[in-house]
């Protein structure tokens, strides 16, 4: 069973929210033409990723192939 997972950043003005989320999920949160063009957030963003537990060693990872002990993970 697939779980939702909902982590909520939240952080003053330029602590680098937009980009610790954009290292996380590799998707960027700035959607809007303005945010685009002046490098700032404007708009609520949001980002989807998916999460795989190994089924070896119980570790969490964002690639189905476990990256300490190289065996296959399930979507969490």
């Amino acid at each position: 069973m697939v779980k939702d997972i909902i982590i909520d950043i939240v952080g003053n003005f330029a602590d680098g929210k937009t980009t610790l989320v954009k290292a996380i999920t590799s998707e960027s949160t700035l959607r809007h033409s303005e945010e685009k063009k002046r490098g700032i957030t404007i708009r609520l963003g949001y980002a989807h990723f998916n999460l795989y537990k190994c089924n070896s060693c119980g570790s969490f990872s964002r690639y189905n192939k476990c990256e300490l002990c190289g065996s296959k993970g399930d979507l969490y």
